[in-house]
């Protein structure tokens, strides 16, 4: 597995962070977990191009994480296509669809194409299986829609958290993986409920024991590389907090 970073900041305009986005090449496909706003712009910036996308994931509905999805369609709808034209199917938790639902019959007429077909695929906690990857998936404690999604290919894990609280799920679906995606928006100064501080991911890494933790979602009060080195200073496995850009081999 490959993970290209997109975007790695929360809401917060800045000018080095986008939204958040990724890009997953797991067996043959190219997928995307979640698509904030800036996330097209950063595929140009990193060389590659949406008609590679088989499908795109959404850990949940915060607008922050989704922007980018009419766009998405727009720009498939009138882009000429650069690779064979493939479905497009989006997954996300079951409420999604009333959205979904919603945004495609506000939009019809511009993201519609019978050439580009796209649809819903509900995810509800469990697993699914792949050609060459299988997914499972969990809920977790940020919003009734957000999922955790975690992924197997060739005995290799992936494990994007989304944003998240510490909880006995997110442990237990982060043990021993060999990379966890997980968000950094919260400070101990001022917890948030739903998101995880610098103490919280300490505990994660202790409890769940993952081989690399990479730090995402990054509020403007964690954007330094003190925090991000509190962190390595307690935990007993490589921590990083992630930029715009990056790419990691799983």
């Amino acid at each position: 597995m490959k993970l290209t970073i997109l975007g790695s900041g929360n809401f917060v305009p800045v000018k080095n962070r986008s939204n958040p986005g990724y890009l997953l090449d797991v067996g043959k496909e190219t997928i995307m977990l979640d698509c904030g706003s800036g996330s097209l712009r950063q595929l140009a910036r990193v060389n590659r191009s949406l008609w590679e996308l088989r499908r795109v994931f959404f850990s949940h509905i915060h607008l922050d994480h989704i922007a980018d999805f009419v766009p998405l369609l727009f720009t498939r709808k009138y882009l000429q296509s650069d690779f064979p034209i493939q479905n497009l199917a989006f997954y996300a938790h079951p409420n999604f669809e009333t959205f979904y639902r919603e945004l495609t019959r506000l939009f019809s007429r511009w993201i519609e194409d019978e050439r580009y077909s796209f649809n819903f695929q509900p995810l509800e906690p469990g697993g699914r299986e792949f050609d060459e990857y299988s997914l499972q998936i969990f809920p977790t404690t940020h919003t009734l829609e957000s999922l955790i999604l975690k992924f197997t290919e060739n005995g290799k894990t992936f494990v994007y958290t989304g944003d998240t609280d510490l909880s006995e799920t997110l442990v237990t679906s982060c043990r021993n993986a060999d990379c966890v995606l997980t968000e950094l928006s919260s400070t101990d100064n001022q917890s948030s409920e739903g998101h995880l501080c610098p103490s919280k991911i300490i505990d994660l890494i202790r409890l769940a024991q993952p081989k690399q933790i990479l730090l995402t979602h990054v509020s403007p009060q964690n954007d330094d590389p003190k925090v991000s080195d509190r962190i390595q200073s307690a935990a007993s496995v490589p921590v990083q907090i992630v930029n715009d850009l990056d790419t990691f081999e799983i």
